[in-house]
């Protein structure tokens, strides 16, 4: 038996699944359906939804964000560095704060330097 969240989670996936048939090129729709691919704890899946989102727009800072957190949930530390790196380039373009991100992406060079 499906929870709550898990109903919704599952519902929204379809949605967003159809509203991609109609358009392919929404990046927003990408991210979103990465977003409830994550709560699922379907990361693999979640990853490519955030890899199509930056393809629509490649500037859409906030894909990035999810795609690296999907990516070191997945244990993939240099894709998660790139998108980190990506992100926080964003940022500091549009002069926005990032100082979670710095750190993270501090904490996961290091731990890349040492594997």
């Amino acid at each position: 038996m499906l929870h709550n969240s898990e109903f919704w989670d599952d519902l929204a996936i379809e949605s967003y699944r159809a509203i991609l048939k109609r358009k392919p090129d929404s990046a927003i729709v990408h991210k979103n359906l990465g977003l409830a691919y994550m709560r699922r704890g379907r990361d693999n899946k979640a990853v490519r939804s955030f890899q199509r989102a930056v393809k629509c727009d490649q500037d859409f800072a906030e894909a990035y964000y999810h795609l690296g957190t999907a990516c070191n949930r997945l244990g993939r530390t240099k894709e998660a560095v790139r998108a980190f790196k990506h992100y926080k380039q964003l940022m500091d373009e549009a002069k926005g704060e990032s100082p979670v991100v710095s750190d993270l992406l501090a904490k996961l060079k290091a731990e890349s330097k040492s594997s």
